[in-house]
């Protein structure tokens, strides 16, 4: 079983389907990664760790299971895989999975984001 902090793996989509990098524009490519660095920062403030894995599969042979740009933040501690790669057979192990498998209750994900939410509006004070 992965330690708790590592249950929060978040998911960063754009909001127009695209599917590769390539399809958005400057400024959907600008949005999407400054959103993806500051859910980055949040996270590793929320669970007290300083390194995170940041993961875009860009195209099939990249890993990517789903056909819609998204990335991966994942809060990382020394030794929490037995080697630092096989996060990324985690996440197509994650992403494949039919969507009843593995998935924590729906709850706990609502608690879990209006926490996140919290932090966010506190830091836009």
């Amino acid at each position: 079983m992965k330690p708790d902090y590592l249950q929060s793996d978040c998911l960063i989509a754009t909001k127009r389907l695209a599917k590769r990098l390539s399809d958005l524009s400057p400024e959907e490519i600008g949005d999407f990664f400054n959103t993806a660095v500051l859910v980055q920062g949040l996270l590793e403030e929320f669970y007290g760790v300083s390194a995170s894995n940041v993961t875009v599969q860009d195209g099939k042979e990249a890993g990517q299971t789903v056909a819609h740009v998204h990335c991966h933040i994942l809060p990382r501690r020394e030794g929490d895989f037995s080697f630092t790669d096989k996060i990324y057979h985690e996440l197509r192990k994650h992403d494949s999975a039919p969507v009843d498998t593995n998935r924590r209750p729906l709850e706990e994900m609502i608690s879990e984001a209006q926490k996140y939410r919290e932090m966010l509006k506190s830091k836009a004070r």
